[in-house]
């Protein structure tokens, strides 16, 4: 397996490359929740998949797994018909970047590349959809191709919220929100604590991860994304993808799950990926009955409390 670089189908993983994967995950040189094996894995069985999807597994000299991605052939290249290769996410998968191995950014991009050249189903330019600019898997690529003579553009880019802060989450609410919006958020919170009683919870055993799973679902059904038809249950696949990538995350000490509730019933629910040194917010729905009051923004008021100050204050 030296300097080995393996474009696998889905059904070609085996069992000691997911190994290999999860701890790959661990040394990453960034994080992406959404190019690890619990959310690759159930979302390669449960959702419609390009024909021509590869997992590509990138392996050093000494057979050290250095880096992960999955690509496809593309047939269209923004209004041109033109055959390239692709990075793959579905739509329910928010970051595009491979998995790769601190350090060896460069080494991984070079044998990929090199890799691709040689692979007979991939053709024409690569285009990666969803790196973060900048960053060291980036930074990686843009050397890779100088030192392979090939030019490296980019095409578009957009900006995404990221918080990053030292503070706790009191301090840093304090300092961010302005005094009068914090006084109207606390009204809010003071109108539904009038109505009943109103709780916080982070799932933490699997009966509650599995009634967690049930109520989001519901909720979500329950809103506009369910009147557009866009909710998770309104397709078989999703709601399988969803189910199925709460119990892996969950199996990897990956899931941070979190319900608001006025007297047991859930009026706001949060899902997040944790991918240390932070975490990702991947789905929120909320009861539009108590939309006045913004439950969204209370458990998001919460989250930050309680991610802030448990990274500050490590168990």
């Amino acid at each position: 397996m030296q300097g080995l670089t393996r474009f696998l189908a889905p059904d070609e993983i085996s069992s000691d490359l997911i190994a290999q994967w999860h701890q790959l995950a661990e040394h990453a040189a960034e994080p992406n929740a959404f190019m690890e094996a619990w959310f690759i894995l159930p979302s390669l069985k449960h959702l419609a998949l390009p024909p021509s999807l590869r997992l590509a597994f990138v392996h050093e000299d000494d057979g050290q797994l250095i880096g992960v991605g999955a690509f496809f052939m593309a047939r269209r290249y923004g209004r041109m018909v033109l055959n390239h290769v692709q990075s793959w996410a579905h739509y329910n998968a928010f970051l595009g970047s491979p998995l790769v191995r601190e350090g060896l950014e460069v080494p991984f991009w070079q044998k990929l590349l090199l890799a691709l050249d040689e692979a007979s189903w991939a053709d024409g330019l690569v285009h990666m959809n969803g790196l973060v600019e900048a960053s060291p898997v980036h930074r990686g690529l843009v050397t890779a191709a100088q030192r392979l003579g090939r030019p490296c553009d980019t095409v578009h880019s957009s900006e995404r919220a990221l918080l990053e802060s030292g503070l706790s989450g009191a301090d840093y609410y304090e300092s961010n929100v302005r005094k009068k919006k914090r006084k109207e958020i606390n009204r809010l919170k003071s109108r539904l604590q009038e109505m009943g009683t109103l709780a916080f919870v982070t799932a933490k055993t699997d009966a509650e991860i599995a009634q967690f799973t049930q109520e989001f679902l519901a909720l979500e059904a329950a809103g506009w994304k369910g009147k557009a038809g866009s909710a998770l249950t309104c397709s078989p696949d999703t709601h399988a993808f969803f189910c199925d990538l709460i119990a892996r995350s969950w199996a990897q000490g990956k899931l941070d799950f979190q319900r608001l509730s006025l007297d047991g019933k859930p009026i706001a629910m949060l899902v997040n990926f944790v991918s240390l040194p932070g975490s990702f917010s991947y789905k929120i729905a909320f009861d539009e009955e108590f939309a006045r009051f913004s439950p969204g923004v209370l458990i998001q008021l919460e989250n930050l409390y309680h991610f802030f100050d448990r990274r500050n204050n490590p168990v």
